[in-house]
């Protein structure tokens, strides 16, 4: 009925509730999901964004299922994230990035398994641009005469390793750099001029993964969240900077955090 908050009316229910919403973000990017006719009957989606009409808390994944089915995948996004914040409202604990982050382990996977990991690579890096300026303090570390159009995702990424901020793991900050010069490849080159190889951008996009996965592990870590297939164990220093330094002959350069290759160099500002 209008008006009713999903019997999300205490604190405790809310962030439960938040769980659940989770959860069923998580079935829009599984294959095969069954919904009983009784239930999707019993369910009144709204046209794009707002409250469900269901009576429990068990609606929500059918909800997004079904809203998915009928209205498409960016409607059904809308539409969770819309009462995950209003869960927020009603006091909700669990953060919106956890939520955010699997949106885009979700997106980004499905470029990379489609066969576009050119597509993926410039998908995570947007969303990181966004995440580093939204988490970091990065008004503290510009110059005086400097403003937010001097800011790049290179120097987010620097910050983000920074004592004070310590988002990524100097390790992971060698990642993004990896990801980062090759989304500038693909970002300012047509595919006939690109410097790259497709093995190395297939490798960036699976980097992309991974650093969104280890995030989102922290951050469902921290908030008591068990998802159903958590991250794959790995040693980013064997799997991928072993990759990059002896099959691809990029070699790092510690003190000024960039990646030399024998491309144009393009030594990011510190």
């Amino acid at each position: 009925m209008p008006g009713q908050c999903w019997g999300f009316c205490m604190v405790n229910v809310a962030t439960e509730s938040q769980h659940e919403i989770v959860r069923a973000l998580q079935y829009l990017y599984a294959e095969d999901v069954e919904i009983p006719p009784e239930v999707a009957d019993s369910i009144n989606l709204p046209g794009e964004k707002g409250e469900i009409t269901g009576s429990s808390i068990d609606d929500i994944v059918p909800a997004a299922v079904l809203m998915q089915r009928k209205h498409g995948q960016y409607n059904a996004l809308q539409f969770l994230y819309y009462n995950f914040r209003r869960m927020e409202k009603e006091g909700g604990t669990i953060d919106k990035w956890i939520f955010l982050l699997l949106v885009e382990h979700g997106e980004v996977g499905g470029l990379f398994s489609d066969g576009h990991p050119d597509a993926a690579v410039l998908r995570g890096c947007a969303f990181f641009d966004h995440y580093f300026r939204e988490l970091t303090d990065w008004h503290s570390y510009l110059d005086t005469d400097e403003d937010e159009s001097d800011l790049s995702l290179a120097r987010l990424i620097n910050m983000a390793t920074y004592d004070e901020e310590q988002l990524i793991s100097p390790t992971e900050r060698k990642l993004f750099h990896y990801v980062r010069h090759v989304r500038n490849d693909i970002a300012h080159h047509s595919w006939l001029a690109k410097e790259y190889t497709y093995d190395a951008v297939f490798t960036a996009a699976r980097i992309q993964l991974y650093l969104i996965g280890e995030l989102v592990q922290r951050e469902v870590t921290a908030a008591g969240i068990e998802l159903p297939q958590p991250p794959e164990e790995i040693d980013p220093e064997t799997e991928y900077i072993e990759t990059i330094e002896q099959d691809y002959g990029w070699e790092y350069q510690e003190e000024e955090y960039y990646w030399e290759t024998n491309a144009i160099d393009e030594r990011p500002p510190l």
